[in-house]
C-alpha cells in the first residue's frame, strides 16, 4: 500500500513539473522575439500610382510585411477595424499619412510605425528627386517643398486608464481562471456522487448564477473600481465575461468529470498555457509568427473573450460575432458533455428504476443481489 503512495506521488509531481517546464517553454518561444511576419499592411491610393510603391515596402520588408493597395480610404480603414490590416500608409508628396489602430496591438504599432515612416522618408527622397529632374518648371518649383514627417491618425486610441494595453486580458482571463477553478471546486464537491440529472442540472445552475455574479463584479472592478475602462464599457464586459466565464466553466467541468485529473491537466494545457500566447492579449498574435499560435487563436475562450471586448469596446463591435460563437460554441458542447458524462456514470440501480433493462439484466441483477445479500449474512 506504501509503495502504492509513493509511485502515484512521484507521478503526480512528475505531472506537475511536466506541466511548469511545458508553460515556460511555450512562453518563451511565443514571447522572448516578437517579430512581424507578413503583417497585412495597406498602401492607401489610385492602384496605378501607388502600386510599385506598395511593391517596394513589401520588398524592403523582408517578409515582415503582406502589402495590399486599396483605393477607398473608408474600406481601408474597416479592414483595419476588423484586424485584416493593420496599418494604413498613404503615401504623398511632401508629407504622407499613416492610419493606425492602437487597440489592435500597441506592439505592433510600435514596431509598423517608425518602419513605414523610415520608408516614407526614402520615398520622400526619391520623388524630390525625380522632380527636380524634370523638365516642366512647376514641378521643379514643387521639389523645393518642405518635406515633413508623415502624420499619424489612431482610429482606436487606447482606454486613459489602460495605457498599457494589457487590461482587457487580465479581464478576460480572470473569466477563464475563475470557470476552470469553479469546475476543478464543484467536481471536488462532488467527489464520488453519482452523475444524476438533478445533479448535473443544479451544478450547470450554479456555473451560470456564478457567472453572471462574477461578470457584474468584474465589471464593476474594471470601470468604477479601478477607472481601467469608461462606465459607459460596464455592460458589454459584463456580458462577455459571463459568457467566457459560463463557457469554460462548463466545458472544465465535462473534461475533468470524463476525464478525472488528465481532464483537469488539459484545462491547464489548452486555457493557460496555450490559450495565454494563443489570446493576442499580451502580445498580439500577429508578432508570434505564424505557427501554432495563429492557429489556435480563434479556437481558444481566452483569444475569443479578449477579442470579444477589444471589438466591443474600441470598434463599436464590429466583426464581435465570429468571436462570441466561439464562447457560445463552448457553453452548448460544455453542457452537452456533462449530460454524457452524466449518462456514463448512471448506475445500474438508476437503470432499473427507469425500466431500461431487459428481463434477462434484471434477473442478473437479481442474482448478484441475492449473491451479496448471502455472503454478508455468512459473515456476521
Amino acid at each position: 500500500m506504501k509503495k502504492r503512495i509513493v509511485i502515484i506521488s512521484a507521478l503526480t509531481l512528475l505531472g506537475a513539473i511536466t506541466l511548469q517546464l511545458l508553460l515556460l517553454m511555450v512562453y518563451l518561444l511565443a514571447f522572448h522575439a516578437p517579430k512581424a511576419d507578413k503583417l497585412p499592411i495597406i498602401v492607401q491610393g489610385n492602384p496605378d500610382a501607388v502600386g510599385s510603391i506598395a511593391q517596394t515596402l513589401e520588398k524592403n520588408s523582408g517578409g515582415a510585411y503582406a502589402v495590399s493597395v486599396e483605393s477607398d480610404n473608408d474600406v481601408a480603414q474597416d479592414k483595419l477595424r476588423r484586424q485584416e490590416a493593420f496599418a494604413i500608409y498613404a503615401p504623398a508628396f511632401p508629407r504622407s499619412s499613416i492610419t493606425v489602430a492602437t487597440a489592435s496591438g500597441r506592439a505592433v504599432r510600435a514596431q509598423v510605425e517608425p518602419s513605414l515612416a523610415k520608408f516614407d522618408e526614402s520615398y520622400q527622397k526619391k520623388v524630390r528627386v525625380e522632380l527636380a529632374g524634370s523638365s516642366d518648371y512647376r514641378l521643379v518649383a514643387q521639389a523645393n517643398a518642405y518635406i515633413e514627417a508623415p502624420s499619424v491618425q489612431d482610429i482606436a486610441p487606447l482606454s486613459e486608464g489602460d495605457q498599457g494595453g494589457i487590461g482587457l486580458f487580465y479581464v478576460a482571463f480572470s473569466a477563464v481562471f475563475g470557470g476552470y477553478l469553479a469546475a476543478v471546486a464543484l467536481n471536488l464537491v462532488r467527489s464520488k456522487m453519482e452523475f444524476r440529472s438533478q445533479l448535473t442540472l443544479l451544478r450547470s445552475l450554479g456555473l451560470a448564477l456564478s457567472a453572471v455574479l462574477t461578470s457584474l463584479t468584474t465589471a464593476g472592478i474594471a470601470t468604477y473600481l479601478t477607472g481601467a475602462f469608461a462606465p459607459d464599457h460596464f455592460w458589454p464586459i459584463a456580458g462577455i465575461t459571463a459568457l467566457t466565464y459560463l463557457g469554460v466553466s462548463l466545458f472544465a467541468s465535462a473534461l475533468v468529470s470524463l476525464m478525472g485529473i488528465f481532464g483537469t491537466a488539459l484545462v491547464i494545457v489548452l486555457f493557460v498555457i496555450l490559450g495565454t500566447p494563443a489570446s493576442g492579449g499580451v502580445m498580439p498574435i500577429e508578432l508570434t509568427g505564424q505557427g501554432l499560435w495563429r492557429s489556435l487563436a480563434p479556437l481558444l475562450p481566452t483569444g475569443a473573450g479578449f477579442s470579444a471586448m477589444r471589438q466591443a469596446i474600441y470598434f463599436g463591435g464590429v466583426d464581435i460575432m465570429r468571436h462570441l460563437w466561439v464562447l457560445i460554441c463552448y457553453v452548448v458542447v460544455g453542457f452537452g458533455a456533462l449530460l454524457l458524462a452524466r449518462r456514463s456514470h448512471r448506475s445500474s440501480a438508476d437503470l432499473l428504476e427507469d425500466g431500461e433493462l431487459d428481463d434477462a439484466d434484471r434477473a442478473r441483477l437479481a442474482r448478484v443481489k441475492q449473491w451479496i445479500m448471502h455472503s454478508l449474512g455468512r459473515h456476521k
